[in-house]
């Protein structure tokens, strides 16, 4: 389907969306995956922003620095495990005599918790996990 709109012409409606209860980063998370889902399907709607959208991050600060290759070496290896483990990317698809279809999982790591299942590397056959310091 192709929908014309402009981009330079105001917004017609501004929502606020807030909670009492809930920290900002849910309300946020509400507000992209329900209501601009939602607003986004209408026929009338042209587009949809969510200024002011508070997304969680996580920051991992990966030991680089020594006399050591090896050390150097784990750290690119550590990077590269922790850019493929949390992608949010279609996983596949189905493909049919009409239609295909994508299979869309979103297996993103959303917390420091998650990354203490993270398996880096093995080592005489045990797994090494990432380490971590956080609560």
């Amino acid at each position: 389907m192709y929908q014309k709109s402009n981009p330079s012409d105001p917004p017609i409606l501004f929502i606020a969306a807030y909670s009492d209860t809930l920290p900002i980063d849910q309300v946020s998370n509400y507000a992209d995956t329900v209501l601009a889902q939602q607003i986004s399907q209408m026929r009338v709607v042209g587009a949809v922003f969510l200024p002011g959208e508070q997304k969680p991050a996580v920051r991992v600060q990966i030991e680089s620095r020594g006399p050591s290759p090896t050390k150097a070496s784990r750290s690119r290896t550590s990077a590269r495990v922790l850019t493929q483990t949390s992608v949010n990317a279609p996983k596949g698809s189905i493909d049919g005599a009409h239609q295909s279809a994508s299979i869309a999982s979103n297996d993103q790591l959303m917390t420091a918790a998650d990354y203490r299942k993270v398996v880096i590397t093995y080592r005489k056959g045990a797994p090494v996990i990432f380490p971590t310091s956080a609560p």
